[in-house]
């Protein structure tokens, strides 16, 4: 009896814990954390804004996930939510904000997923495209062949800070959707893949051969720019 009273005991102060680690220093849980942000976007000044979106950034992606869930447009005006989620976007890509960068990345991908509404998906792609990596090229390349949103996704990646040699790399070697490919090869300006374009009409549609023909006439215009400016020196 008595050593199920100590299990009894140490089960409760655990759960204890951990109701107090899900809790900020004011006692809030971040449900409430959310919840007091938003009743206070946009912010007033430069120092509230930092304030707010640290308090934010740190619930994690349940957080990006619920201010997701405030997000509708039924005024016509912007939300809350937008102004909270594109700030945050940006937060972390400051030295203050990094850390919470990868919980950001993971809420916005979910919250993209979860959402039936084409044009807040397309505001979650454009938030993404402010802090994603190349980590997250696969989902951008899944997300492009919705028809709906391959506009979006491709300029999200097109967009992408400190991608380096990455999206080429994916380029080279994905089994994506040909037409989605050209179009990001011509969107980022990838003449490195240039030669791929031409392997790729055989057998292809016609949507997807514009897609493929269009890449390689920007493709040849780019070089034969590069071409005219070394000869001016």
């Amino acid at each position: 009896m008595k050593k199920y009273l100590i299990i009894l005991i140490a089960a409760i102060f655990f759960a204890q814990a951990q109701s107090l680690a899900q809790t900020d220093s004011r006692n809030r849980t971040p449900e409430t954390v959310i919840a007091d942000a938003l009743a206070q976007m946009p912010a007033k000044d430069s120092r509230s804004y930092s304030l707010l979106m640290g308090e934010m950034a740190s619930t994690g992606s349940a957080g990006i996930l619920q201010i997701a869930s405030t997000m509708n447009y039924d005024d016509g005006k912007t939300s809350a939510g937008e102004y909270a989620l594109q700030g945050l976007a940006s937060y972390v890509m400051t030295p203050e904000g990094g850390r919470h960068r990868d919980e950001v990345r993971k809420g916005l991908k979910l919250a993209i997923g979860r959402s039936g509404d084409v044009r807040k998906k397309r505001f979650l792609i454009a938030s993404l495209a402010l802090c994603a990596t190349p980590a997250d090229l696969p989902d951008l390349i899944a997300i492009a062949n919705d028809k709906e949103l391959e506009d979006a996704a491709v300029a999200a990646i097109s967009g992408m800070k400190d991608s380096g040699g990455a999206i080429v790399g994916f380029v080279r070697t994905s089994d994506a959707e040909r037409a989605v490919l050209a179009k990001l090869i011509k969107s980022c300006g990838l003449t490195e893949c240039s030669d791929l374009l031409a392997s790729w009409t055989d057998g292809a549609d016609d949507a997807t051969k514009a897609a493929i023909y269009d890449a390689i006439a920007a493709a040849l215009k780019k070089e034969r720019l590069s071409k005219w400016t070394a000869s001016l020196f």
